[in-house]
């Protein structure tokens, strides 16, 4: 049994303990990767909104989301705005997956998701460590 597998056994085997297991994951990938990261909360949104445009681009392909293609092309080019910024200001270029691992739209969308969640979790770990340190 993988560390992932009994981590989620240890909390209840439920769904919402996976996602969880998987956000925890996710941000230890990006503390190694990024090391720790204390930014200004706009910087944050920033971040956030080109994890947004990330996940934005991989939508599911069946046609309930047809009716909203159109806000999403306006949400996309608002996140890509994002990341233009980004790499503007810091001199890299972010990936989108961390891998070249080719996969369905869905495990893509997935795999988006649980960024966006686990980077929401960094701002706010940055806003708590802020808070702490101004207190």
């Amino acid at each position: 049994m993988d560390r992932q597998t009994a981590t989620v056994n240890v909390l209840g085997g439920n769904a919402q303990a996976r996602v969880i297991v998987d956000v925890l994951i996710e941000r230890e990938r990006q503390d190694a990767k990024w090391g720790v990261q204390r930014h200004a909360p706009a910087v944050w949104m920033l971040i956030l909104g080109e994890e947004v445009g990330e996940a934005a681009e991989d939508p599911f392909d069946d046609v309930s989301v047809q009716a909203v293609v159109s806000p999403m092309a306006d949400l996309v080019k608002a996140c890509q705005r994002c990341r233009e910024i980004l790499e503007a200001g810091y001199g890299r270029t972010l990936d989108a997956n961390g891998s070249t691992m080719i996969a369905p739209a869905r495990v893509r969308y997935r795999a988006e998701l649980v960024q966006v969640a686990a980077v929401a979790v960094a701002a706010i770990e940055s806003l708590d460590a802020t808070e702490v340190s101004h207190a």
